[in-house]
């Protein structure tokens, strides 16, 4: 499989990180669930449709996708999310 390895959830002006696959490029990169995505490729989340977001989410570009993620601390992280391989243990596989 290969994919970012996150789920995540819109809400009116904001993007939370929900769930990741262990592994996954989305974990590697630093991400956590819990996060709140702030700002996409440079654009502020808040500015941003949901299907916008949606959008970047699943046209993720080869030299990555750059985020500003804050995380439930309060830290803010900027990470680069790259989509790549992904290999689920059995639980964790995405149920359709």
């Amino acid at each position: 499989m290969k994919g970012a390895g996150l789920w995540f959830e819109l809400r009116t002006d904001s993007c939370f990180v929900t769930r990741l696959l262990e592994g996954s490029p989305a974990a590697r990169a630093g991400l956590e669930p819990g996060d709140q995505i702030l700002e996409m490729g440079g654009r502020k989340v808040v500015s941003m449709s949901s299907d916008e977001v949606r959008s970047v989410f699943n046209a993720i570009p080869v030299d990555g996708l750059a985020l500003q993620a804050k995380h439930q601390s309060g830290v803010v992280a900027s990470v680069i999310l790259k989509e790549g391989p992904i290999y689920p243990s059995y639980d964790q596989q995405p149920v359709d």
